[in-house]
């Protein structure tokens, strides 16, 4: 007896999926506005994360100082504010130099500092492109997350979507997630976006899932069979040229 044929259900509907190709390739079709000769490299968290060095008010600039190199911004200038309330930020000392605030309890949870600063950095380079991103207005801060992405912290913004609250060390605490309100993107998405970067360099699901929560591991596979697709019009996107992948850990 014959078998019905199926196709496999994917994790985004089609419009979300064109969504992410479409500022995928945008990125790298006009990245050279903000980033000229930036290599492409999946940042990885690893025990000791970015440094093992460092405590008190050192932690977060020499944490932040890394992820700029990382992202490929090492000789971008930036202005870093600890402590800031969000409902009254400082004002900058000099105008034409971003701003980047960031809380210092972040510093006990570095893969959400990290993506903190990745996606704070993501959004200056969408911000110096002159070519408006292919989204709303209101939809900026989200192709933000994918650029976050497509720079290397695909892994970070994944594993930051979903937060759990308990308090580390202390034992019979009450299980709590909560979503993180700074991810505007679904956890599949962050995953999809993961997916596209590893397809732009011919890297396989083995280079990031055991970095990844199990969960996300999982639908890493389906998301990179997802993407492939799409190979052809993202390397066409990217055909101006950047430096070839690297894959580096996130530490010294």
């Amino acid at each position: 007896m014959a078998l019905w044929p199926f196709k496999p259900s994917t994790l985004l509907d089609a419009d979300t999926m064109q969504w992410h190709v479409d500022i995928a390739c945008w990125f790298l079709r006009y990245r050279g506005d903000t980033l000229p000769q930036s290599p492409a490299r999946l940042i990885l968290p690893a025990p000791g994360f970015y440094t093992k060095n460092g405590r008190g008010s050192y932690l977060g600039p020499k944490i932040f100082q890394q992820t700029k190199v990382f992202a490929g911004l090492a000789d971008h200038a930036f202005e870093l504010a600890a402590n800031v309330s969000p409902t009254d930020p400082p004002t900058p000392q000099d105008p034409s130099v971003p701003l980047i605030a960031y809380s210092e309890t972040l510093e006990k949870r570095p893969v959400q500092l990290i993506a903190w600063f990745a996606r704070a950095l993501a959004r200056t380079v969408v911000d110096g492109i002159a070519e408006a991103p292919p989204c709303e207005p209101d939809q900026r801060v989200a192709a933000a997350d994918v650029v976050a992405s497509l720079l290397g912290f695909g892994v970070f913004l994944a594993d930051d979507a979903i937060r759990d609250t308990r308090q580390a060390g202390v034992r019979h605490s009450i299980p709590a997630v909560v979503r993180n309100p700074d991810a505007v993107l679904s956890e599949i998405e962050y995953v999809v976006d993961l997916a596209l970067f590893l397809t732009l360099h011919d890297l396989t699901s083995e280079d990031a899932a055991r970095y990844l929560k199990p969960h996300l591991a999982d639908r890493l596979k389906p998301a990179l069979r997802d993407v492939a697709p799409f190979r052809d019009v993202l390397l066409a996107a990217r055909a101006r040229g950047t430096a070839g992948p690297r894959l580096i850990r996130a530490r010294e």
